[in-house]
């Protein structure tokens, strides 16, 4: 019964942006706190990927502009 609730409600747009700043925030903090011959600056990479499928083509387009050239 709840996987169908979960499968069938909508969820809000708050919710997106929560994953995202959290995500971002965690990588930002690990890349600040861990030395980078570690590798953990490529999770950055991901970010682009991660708005892509939480916002659609417009908004990830824009969130990915915005992140390369900032």
């Amino acid at each position: 019964m709840r996987f169908n609730q979960t499968r069938t409600s909508r969820y809000k747009l708050w919710h997106r942006y929560a994953v995202i700043y959290t995500y971002f925030a965690v990588v930002l903090l690990a890349i600040t706190a861990i030395d980078l011959e570690t590798g953990i600056s490529h999770w950055v990479c991901t970010l682009p990927v991660l708005v892509y499928l939480l916002f659609g083509k417009k908004h990830g387009f824009i969130s990915s502009s915005a992140l390369s050239t900032g």
